[in-house]
């Protein structure tokens, strides 16, 4: 037995591991480099393989978690943009007030303005930054929740079927990319 260096990460590793230690990543690349493509098989193939592993592993099925976790950064954006607006609008009155481009007449119809703008301005901004806060942290839990089953369904498709699986990253970002590298599947599987 003797030391060889991991080619992805660097580390010393035994040269009789599939995987390094510190990475998760296969050694041995003659098994990634013969394994068949997921793709050239038909979609009841591809669904069985599926079905297979969530019969295995039922603890980590996440049906439609990326659509969701998608469409919770779709509403953030909406959200987002709303207060964005509705603030700048508020905002705008507040100047054309002060500005005495709109003219009030007393002090009293001046509060009676100033006052609700304020108010729509202050709940606008405290209740769309909560719903701002709550999709954000969703769809980061669904997206990890997603990343986590593509990337222990891909190593069990690799491992024991010999097939090779590619991920579809459509929609997310760099971040999820990396999240998705550094998940070691031996602490799951």
């Amino acid at each position: 037995m003797a030391l060889i260096v991991c080619p992805h990460c660097g580390g010393q590793v035994s040269d009789t591991v599939e995987r390094c230690i510190h990475c998760g990543k296969l050694i041995k690349e003659k098994q990634k480099n013969s394994a068949v493509d997921f793709q050239t098989f038909d979609k009841i193939k591809q669904n069985n393989l599926e079905e297979e592993f969530q019969k295995k592993y039922p603890k980590y099925m996440c049906p439609y978690a990326k659509q969701k976790a998608l469409k919770c950064r779709r509403k953030y954006t909406i959200f987002s943009r709303i207060i964005c607006g509705a603030g700048a609008i508020d905002f705008l009155f507040l100047i054309l007030i002060q500005t005495k481009v709109l003219d009030l007449n007393s002090d009293d119809t001046m509060l009676m303005i100033i006052g609700p703008i304020v108010l729509v301005a202050v709940l606008t901004i405290f209740i769309g930054a909560a719903f701002c806060i709550n999709y954000t942290i969703k769809s980061k839990k669904l997206i990890a929740k997603y990343l986590l089953y593509e990337k222990l369904y891909q190593v069990w498709l690799l491992n024991e079927k010999n097939i090779s699986k590619k991920v579809d990253f459509t929609g997310l970002n760099k971040k999820d990319k990396k999240y998705f590298e550094n998940i070691n599947p031996d602490l799951y599987l």
